[in-house]
C-alpha cells in the first residue's frame, strides 16, 4: 500500500522524505505581460546585474501536494522545509538548462552560502534552512526593491508606481490565494556565482503555489 493510501494524521519527516522524491519538475514560459512587465523594471535598476524570473510546473501525477494538504498538522511549508527540495531545485539540471550561468549541479558555489547565516550545503551540515517568506508581504518586498535601486540606478517613479507594480504582479501570480501559496527568501546569499557576490545586492525569492502545483523563482542582484 502507498502512503499516499493511507489517512493520517500527521506526517512524520521521513514521511515527507518518501512523499516529496514524486515531485518532479518542468519549466513553463511566463507568458503574462503584467509579470513581466514588472520584472523588465525591476532589471532595469540592476545595471551590470540582472533580476529574472523563472517559472516551473510541480510535476505531481499522484496527487503529493492535495495529500499534504489535507492531512491533519501537515502542510506544504513542512514537505519542503523538513527535505531537499528546494536544495535539490537550486541544483537541478531543470534550472541549470533555464539559467546555464548558475552552474549549480554539482553544488553551491557562492562564498556567502557557507556564512553563518544557517545557508548551508547538506553536504556538510543537516540544519539547512530556507527563510519562510509569507506571500503578503510580496508586493512589498518587489516595491522594495524598486525604491531602494540598484548599486548605481534609481527607479525613476514614485513610492506609490513602485507599490502598484508589486501589486501588480501578485494579483497575477497570487490573486489573492494567499493560503495557496508558501514562500521563501533568501537575503543577502550568494548561493551561485551568477550573483555578483555583494551580500547587500543578492535575493532570491521562491514561491511555491500548491493549488497549481507551480514553483516561481525571483532573482535580483546589482554591484557596487
Amino acid at each position: 500500500m502507498s502512503l499516499l493510501d493511507e489517512d493520517r494524521d500527521s506526517l512524520s519527516n521521513a514521511e515527507y522524505e518518501q512523499l516529496v522524491t514524486r515531485l518532479t519538475l518542468e519549466e513553463l514560459p511566463v507568458e503574462n505581460d503584467s509579470i513581466t512587465a514588472v520584472i523588465s523594471e525591476i532589471d532595469a535598476i540592476t545595471r551590470t546585474g540582472k533580476a529574472v524570473l523563472r517559472k516551473f510546473e510541480i510535476v505531481d501525477e499522484e496527487g503529493v501536494l492535495e495529500y499534504v494538504e489535507e492531512t491533519p498538522n501537515a502542510n506544504v511549508h513542512g514537505l519542503l522545509s523538513t527535505t531537499a527540495f528546494l536544495e535539490d531545485f537550486l541544483r537541478s539540471p531543470e534550472l541549470n538548462e533555464a539559467i546555464p550561468e548558475l552552474n549549480t549541479e554539482n553544488g553551491f558555489s557562492g562564498y556567502h552560502w557557507y556564512s553563518d547565516t544557517n545557508h548551508r550545503s547538506r553536504a556538510t551540515d543537516d540544519s539547512q534552512t530556507f527563510d519562510s517568506y509569507h506571500p503578503v508581504f510580496v508586493d512589498g518586498y518587489l516595491a522594495w526593491l524598486l525604491i531602494r535601486g540598484g548599486a548605481y540606478e534609481s527607479f525613476s517613479g514614485t513610492d506609490a508606481t513602485a507599490k502598484a507594480l508589486g501589486r501588480q504582479f501578485t494579483d497575477a501570480v497570487i490573486g489573492g490565494r494567499y493560503e495557496q501559496i508558501t514562500g521563501y527568501r533568501l537575503e543577502e546569499i550568494q548561493w551561485s556565482e551568477w550573483f555578483d557576490g555583494i551580500p547587500h545586492w543578492d535575493e532570491t525569492l521562491i514561491l511555491v503555489d500548491s493549488e497549481k502545483s507551480l514553483l516561481w523563482l525571483f532573482m535580483f542582484t546589482s554591484t557596487s
